[in-house]
């Protein structure tokens, strides 16, 4: 506001056209942008993928997260928010991820978890938050995506020596 007052200001006091020019542009940008952040929520579609539906306790637990733009503009910044529940222990952790994407095109990250219980491991995308290009405004996207993951407990080898002893039968 006190932009576009100063705009106003400047506009009043000078004759020339560029400064009404400049507070045209001020005016009209918002609109713009908000125009072409609410088409491209529209044409926006995000997925996840597990990559291994078994995991070891304390180890990487890969998965995969699609954005997908149908639009004809890129997204600059689209804020994705993650939520992992385990079954287990009743433990609920939440992770936001920024990822940029072109007009037209997929865009993949792969992500790693490290879970220290074992169970079932539940991993939500409910929303996403898209922002236009100078971060004026923001729109929000609910998504209902979810991927499931196993954890199994850690392995442990045990060593065992069978002897042949005078126990043995012989046929």
């Amino acid at each position: 506001l006190f932009f576009l007052l100063g705009l106003l200001i400047f506009s009043i006091l000078y004759t020339t056209y560029y400064p009404v020019l400049f507070l045209v542009l001020a005016l009209v940008l918002p609109i713009v942008l908000y125009i072409i952040i609410f088409y491209i929520r529209k044409n926006v579609l995000v997925q996840i993928d597990s990559l291994n539906s078994i995991g070891n306790k304390n180890e990487k637990i890969s998965f995969e997260v699609s954005l997908k733009n149908n639009s004809k503009f890129p997204i600059s910044n689209c804020e994705i928010s993650l939520s992992y529940y385990n079954n287990f222990n009743d433990s609920i952790e939440n992770e936001y991820i920024v990822i940029p994407a072109d007009a037209g095109s997929t865009q993949t990250i792969t992500c790693n978890i490290i879970s220290k219980h074992c169970g079932n491991i539940m991993i939500n995308i409910d929303k996403i938050k898209i922002y236009d290009y100078i971060k004026l405004f923001t729109l929000r996207k609910k998504v209902n995506c979810n991927a499931k993951v196993c954890v199994l407990p850690e392995i442990y080898n045990l060593d065992i020596n069978l002897s042949h002893g005078e126990n043995e039968v012989s046929v």
